[in-house]
């Protein structure tokens, strides 16, 4: 068996080829079809995929070569030795002398008596002979027996002309009869010998199933017969001898053929039945005092935490003694190091006031600031010369010093120390504030606001857009604090906010709605930064945000979201609405959500995920959405919702994850721009549902497990459906079970395969749907297992489409078009069958 290479046999219509070795990377695997490298593409770790399927009798090799002439692996000296760096230089070594022992055993090999075997292998580009004892070739073989044949024919023709000589002298010289005659008889003797000679060299083989009648063939002749495998022959006295078998003794086994692919997974068993119960189970138990005879049972143990004593094992219903579990004092161990220093001791009685020492240096120590006048000699030198102390941050007029700490009245920033505040309250102007966090001065800032017609607008950062932490917005991070309240302070600001790694448990403190504002949250991972959604929050949305005319944009990366609330299928995680004028252009509002996790726990079940509520110009990329694992057809919720009459506008959507969902993207309303890739819906009802219709819909490179249809689509103008496996769940308790549903739609492109797969019967099948008016669509695709079904179903009223190359295999018809469905052309189809009742104007080319 070999080590490095697997070969299989082409067969016109195999493309998806298994790996039976391991490789360390997929740059050293290469597919050869006939000796020729062919390009591929990888489906799973051990299974490699051809463009075409290689023709019948082509041989298709799967070879792994590891580098030999280079190290994956370079130690150094001083290095730390992996496990990860030492399995891959041994890997390394350990495949490069697999592939030598294949190419050795593929090798010429001389066998015990000197002679070299072939292994039933052809030998190519063999030379013609020179030396008696050279071996010969096909093409040598054929010359040589042509070029003798060529010669024993040319005999017998000169002595027929011979022949005729001789006869015709002999009417013409009655004198010379007697010598004519003579050399007739010679001649004709001649040609007899060249004819005798003839008939041995031009004898033919003959086959059939059976022996040989005498009426066939000539004497000398040979005869196969295939269905006994004997061999008569020669033919002779026009009777055919008795056949001889040219079946040889049985030969010796064969080495073992390569292990083939493994099988698909079976149907999973019944459940066995329920076990004995075990014996109870021995506990170690504890208290302040002795245990009693009514503590615990037989076999328990028991700690006295007071005196310090283990008791049991309980027996006879009774404890023993305790035995103590303080052993004996021991010798006075060595000095240990000196230990941290101790909290700070409570602050001792103010002593008298001493003299006034010199003025000190500047202090970038934000505490300074937390209560009282700050002097000016305290204060970074970018302060001017002003000072004052205040408690209420908006009641400054003028400059000044704002001492305002943690929980100071109306601070921009109530968690952080507030500087100095330049500008005064007049309207029409803008007052600047010097922020510095709780740590250090050094991390100072600036935040802005103007009045406008006497009122303030809210303060927003001047000097960059860093985001700022939720946590600098009294946040907690801990999973049992509502820090919904510090979520909307952050976002307000303005500014971006970051969501440290935690746990942030939304309330009812705060609802994070918000209008008229851009938001961008910066998440450290969907494993470090959690969002959940409690169970007792009063709001039916995790965060709402309402767009008004303005430019606006909506960002939010490395967020999970954990919905804990029970089901109502109007809730939403993430609702993002337009509040803009009619008529408005969408491009305006944009969103972007990017690896973000979006999950129904700890009994929760959400309405949608996300909803996009007029909201053109969306971005979703790297997202994982999961609902209530309630099985088939109890599914509930959607992964994203496209809602209101989003023109003009565009969706990208990219590398989604949906489990366990009525629907994984769906939309109600009227859309335009959707473009999906890269996407893979498990258990789900539906993978795509287009309700009203959309211009310029493009699905491509998916995979959808469903139990119901994988993409239902209506009054759809320009939809391209391809490279979609859309697998049906045929016994998930629906009564359809399809994969493409298209109605009242034109120009579609649809390439997909259809696989069913499970139990069941459901009353409507197919593979492509087309209902309504569907015209002008071409649709390819590969279909299997809906025996009551069509692979492409046509219905009245679709006209001008084009079926090209519909492969169906256990399916009710390969293509199946009602009445009323004219001007279809099919163009190859192969499988279950054809059925036209829509009359002439349908044709198979």
């Amino acid at each position: 068996m070999s080590l490095s290479y697997v070969q299989y046999s082409g067969d016109g219509e195999t493309t998806d080829f298994s790996l039976t070795f391991p490789y360390i990377s997929r740059s050293h695997v290469a597919v050869a079809v006939d000796g020729l490298p062919v390009s591929f593409s990888w489906v799973g770790q051990s299974i490699v995929r051809v463009a075409s399927a290689p023709i019948e009798g082509s041989v298709i090799e799967i070879r792994r070569s590891t580098p030999s002439t280079n190290l994956l692996v370079d130690f150094v000296d001083g290095a730390t030795l992996t496990e990860t760096d030492l399995d891959l230089s041994a890997r390394q070594n350990l495949y490069v002398a697999q592939e030598a022992t294949d190419k050795g055993n593929s090798a010429l090999n001389s066998g015990s008596d000197g002679t070299f075997d072939f292994g039933n292998r052809r030998i190519k580009n063999v030379a013609d002979p020179v030396n008696a004892q050279d071996g010969v070739n096909k093409q040598w073989v054929e010359t040589a027996m042509t070029s003798q044949l060529f010669q024993a024919t040319e005999a017998r023709n000169a002595a027929v002309s011979a022949s005729n000589t001789a006869t015709t002298k002999a009417g013409e010289a009655v004198a010379f009869r007697d010598a004519a005659q003579d050399a007739a008889s010679d001649a004709a003797l001649s040609a007899a010998e060249a004819a005798n000679y003839m008939g041995t060299i031009r004898r033919t083989l003959r086959y059939g199933a059976g022996a040989p009648l005498d009426s066939l063939g000539d004497d000398g002749d040979f005869y196969i017969d295939t269905v006994a495998n004997k061999i008569h022959g020669p033919r002779s006295g026009g009777t055919w001898p008795a056949g001889t078998s040219i079946v040889g003794p049985q030969g010796q086994q064969g080495p073992q053929g390569n292990q083939g692919p493994q099988g698909v997974k079976g149907d999973t068993g019944s459940q066995g039945p329920a076990g004995s119960a075990g014996a109870d189970g021995k506990t170690i138990r504890y208290g302040s005092s002795n245990p009693t005879g009514a503590t615990g049972v037989d076999g328990d143990w028991y700690i006295n935490v007071t005196a310090n004593t283990l008791h049991g094992p309980k027996s006879g219903g009774a404890w023993p003694a305790g035995v103590s579990l303080v052993g004996p004092q021991g010798p006075q161990g060595i000095q240990g190091n000196t230990g941290p220093q101790g909290v700070k001791g409570d602050t001792g009685s103010q002593g008298p006031q001493g003299p006034q020492g010199p003025a000190g240096p500047a202090t970038t120590d934000a505490s300074q600031l937390s209560t009282g006048t700050v002097a000016v000699a305290r204060l970074p030198s970018r302060f001017r010369d002003y000072g004052e102390a205040v408690t209420d941050f908006s009641s400054a007029v003028g400059f000044g010093y704002y001492s305002a700490g943690p929980g100071a009245t109306n601070s921009p920033f109530p968690a952080n120390y507030v500087g100095m505040v330049v500008y005064g309250d007049q309207d029409y102007l803008t007052q600047e504030a010097w922020i510095a966090g709780a740590g250090s001065l050094a991390t100072m800032y600036r935040a802005k606001r103007t009045k406008r017609g006497g009122t303030w607008d809210k303060w927003g950062r001047s000097d960059d857009n860093k985001p700022l932490s939720v946590k600098l917005f009294g946040a907690t991070g801990n999973g049992t604090t509502d820090d919904s309240l510090a979520f909307v302070t952050a976002i307000v600001s303005g500014q971006p906010v970051y969501v440290p790694p935690g746990d942030y448990l939304l309330g009812p403190a705060a609802q994070l709605w918000f209008s008229g504002q851009s938001i961008h949250l910066i998440g450290a991972g969907t494993g470090l930064t959690r969002l959940i959604f409690g169970s007792g929050n009063p709001w039916n949305e995790g965060l709402t945000w309402s767009q008004t005319d303005i430019v606006q944009t909506f960002t939010m990366s490395g967020i999970a979201w954990k919905w804990q609330k029970p089901w109502d299928v109007n809730s939403k995680i993430i609702h993002l609405v337009s509040a803009a004028t009619a008529g408005t252009a969408r491009e305006w509002r944009r969103a972007t959500i990017e690896d973000c996790h979006f999950e129904a726990s700890s009994g929760g079940e959400f309405g949608h995920a996300i909803y996009l509520n007029d909201c053109g110009w969306s971005s979703i990329r790297n997202c994982v959405f999961r609902g209530q694992n309630l099985g088939h057809p109890n599914y509930r919720g959607l992964g994203i919702s496209i809602a209101g009459s989003n023109t003009p506008c565009e969706f990208n959507f990219t590398s989604l994850w949906m489990y366990s969902l009525n629907v994984g993207v769906g939309a109600p309303s009227y859309c335009e721009g959707l473009t999906m890739t890269q996407f893979h819906f498990v258990n789900v009802t539906f993978g795509v549902y287009i309700a009203q219709g959309c211009l310029g819909m493009m699905l491509s490179d998916g995979h959808i497990n469903c139990g119901h249809t994988g993409v239902w689509a209506a009054t759809c103008t320009q939809a391209v459906i391809r490279g979609l496996l859309i697998y049906v769940d045929k016994g998930s308790g629906h009564n359809w079970a399809g994969g493409v549903r298209l109605a009242s739609s034109n120009y579609a492109d649809i390439d997909v395969t259809v696989i069913a797969v499970g139990s069941g019967v459901p009353a409507t099948q197919f593979g492509v749907l087309c209902t309504g008016n569907v015209a002008y669509s071409t649709i390819k695709g590969r279909f299997s297992g809906l025996p009551n079904g069509p692979a492409v179903w046509l219905q009245s009223g679709s006209y001008g489409n084009t079926l090209m190359g519909i492969i169906a295999v256990t399916m009710g018809w390969s293509v199946l078009i009602d009445s009323g469905a004219t001007d279809t052309k099919t163009i190859g189809f192969f499988g279950s069958g054809y059925t036209n009742n829509g009359g002439a104007s349908n044709t198979v080319v």
